[in-house]
């Protein structure tokens, strides 16, 4: 078995997982494994992660909360940043701050409706977040 020292949440998706494990210092790291077919373990090639892994480009963010919703993974961070990781795309959803119900540049239709999605209870799986 692997073990994730200090795991805050793991959630579950449709054929992927994911932990956010306390780092330490408040920051929050996000693990993702399993079916990354769509990159919904934000690292792309496609197949599978056998073993838990942090995504690359998340070193300078503190995560805050992971879901696993179907074939995608939702990443917020404290920042107020959102990422939506899957269908083959990373997509940076605009937090509150930016302009209202917009998304930001290379956004595509799908990223979109999995916002919503991300925002409601439904889905395959969840977690409850973690860090305060």
């Amino acid at each position: 078995p692997v073990v994730l020292p200090q795991a805050l949440c793991v959630a579950a998706g449709a054929a992927h997982s994911a932990a956010l494990v306390d780092a330490g210092g408040g920051r929050g790291v996000p693990y993702l494994w399993g079916d990354n077919s769509c990159g919904q373990c934000g690292v792309g090639g496609g197949g599978c992660l056998p073993l838990p892994m942090p995504p690359p480009g998340f070193e300078a963010e503190s995560v805050s909360l992971v879901r696993c919703v179907g074939g995608t993974s939702v990443l917020v961070c404290h920042s107020g940043r959102c990422y939506l990781l899957g269908g083959g795309a990373r997509v940076e959803a605009a937090s509150s701050s930016e302009e209202e119900g917009g998304i930001s540049e290379g956004a595509s239709s799908a990223g979109s409706e999995g916002e919503q999605e991300a925002g409601g209870e439904g889905g395959d799986g969840g977690g409850a977040g973690g860090g305060g």
